[in-house]
């Protein structure tokens, strides 16, 4: 059964391409991941460091009040992220959402693909952006 790259239910996602012919044990995945952090520092300097476990395959490296940001691969295809906090009170849902609703125009320009679809065994489409 096929899968695509994941990223937390609820996320707002912007998927991009890493490749690398550098052969395992290369930085290039540290490197890459590290740039995307410093362009969401530059957007949303409300972020901060953590290091948060979403499900088994998302880890959030960057928070805030209301959201995380994360960067999760598969096979070189790149989902890059921000999802509702879930530690919030009740009344701050709505505000964590309008937040995130808000910062989606700067993360759309983080990723250079647009998905299409997914098929029934779980493989996604994607198309490059123009």
């Amino acid at each position: 059964m096929g899968r695509g790259v994941s990223y937390p239910s609820g996320a707002r996602v912007a998927f991009d391409t890493i490749e690398c012919d550098c052969g395992g044990g290369c930085d290039c995945w540290d490197y890459y991941r590290e740039g995307l952090e410093n362009r969401a520092f530059e957007f949303w300097p409300s972020l901060s460091p953590c290091n948060e476990r979403l499900g088994r395959e998302d880890l959030a490296t960057l928070s805030n009040n209301f959201a995380y940001f994360g960067v999760s691969e598969y096979c070189g295809c790149v989902s890059i992220w921000l999802a509702p906090r879930r530690d919030l009170e009740p009344g701050q849902e709505a505000l964590a959402r309008r937040w995130i609703d808000q910062a989606a125009r700067k993360l759309e320009t983080l990723g250079t693909l647009r998905k299409i679809g997914t098929a029934s065994n779980g493989e996604s489409f994607y198309i490059r952006k123009a």
